[in-house]
């Protein structure tokens, strides 16, 4: 039982952390493409805007979320045409998704890093807890279905961050 327990808890952290470490490459790919695609939004409203670019659209801080509102109170009512809304909308939607995604990512990295120092504290207590059906059997379930859950946020992330 302690040999089935030890070889369980240390598969599941490695396997989150090589898990965990493929969502970051993943995750980082997006989120560099999302901001790029901004990024491009926003320099074609400077360009096509009427009137010309918009100083007080570009806030000292740089922040995107406060460029993105500054376009819409300047633009809060329909521009000459509505290819600048749609720019603007989509500049907009896109910001928004790479928030969310960056708000579960962090989410799923602690969980894991939760789920990976239980892991590491149950090989320390493993001859304690390998003694005992009773303890080890709710270890195995509570180890593996939560590295599951993990594994399953992560797929979730991916699908969702090229959704």
């Amino acid at each position: 039982m302690e040999t089935a327990l030890y070889y369980t808890l240390s598969t599941i952290s490695q396997t989150l952390a090589g898990a965990l470490g493929m969502l970051a490459a993943f995750l980082a790919l997006r989120v560099s493409s999302l901001d790029a695609t901004v990024r491009t939004a926003l320099t074609e409203l400077d360009q096509r805007a009427p009137g010309g670019p918009a100083v007080e659209a570009r806030p000292a801080s740089g922040s995107v979320r406060e460029t993105l509102s500054a376009w819409r109170r300047r633009f809060g009512d329909p521009l000459g045409g509505g290819y600048l809304i749609t720019v603007l909308q989509q500049a907009e939607h896109l910001h928004q998704a790479r928030e969310t995604l960056l708000r579960e990512a962090r989410g799923a990295l602690v969980v894991s890093a939760c789920v990976m120092a239980i892991c590491f504290v149950g090989l320390a207590c493993t001859p304690w807890l390998g003694g005992d059906p009773w303890r080890a059997v709710p270890a195995f379930t509570m180890t593996i279905v939560a590295g599951a859950g993990c594994l399953l946020w992560y797929g979730r992330l991916v699908v969702r961050a090229f959704d």
